[in-house]
């Protein structure tokens, strides 16, 4: 829009909306799905990972229902 003012708008066609929401969907329902799995379901590799983790949390990262709580939530927010 700075090299062609002309072209410039502040409307975005439908289409484009569509094939940017359906691109998404499908990132984010393959990623869910690939979550589904016995490593994921029981937190496996965050068990191993946060307890390492060297911060100020580092105590509230080492409990292991903080590792379900990630694990789960990755699920459902995919």
């Amino acid at each position: 829009s700075y090299l062609f003012p002309s072209l410039y708008s502040r409307k975005i066609s439908h289409w484009t909306k569509l094939v940017l929401w359906v691109i998404m969907f499908v990132v984010y329902f393959y990623a869910s799905f690939a979550k589904i799995n016995n490593d994921w379901l029981r937190a496996e590799p965050l068990r191993h990972w946060l307890p390492k983790r060297k911060s100020h949390l580092g105590w509230i990262l080492a409990q292991e229902s903080v590792a379900y709580l990630f694990s789960y939530g990755g699920i459902v927010y995919d």
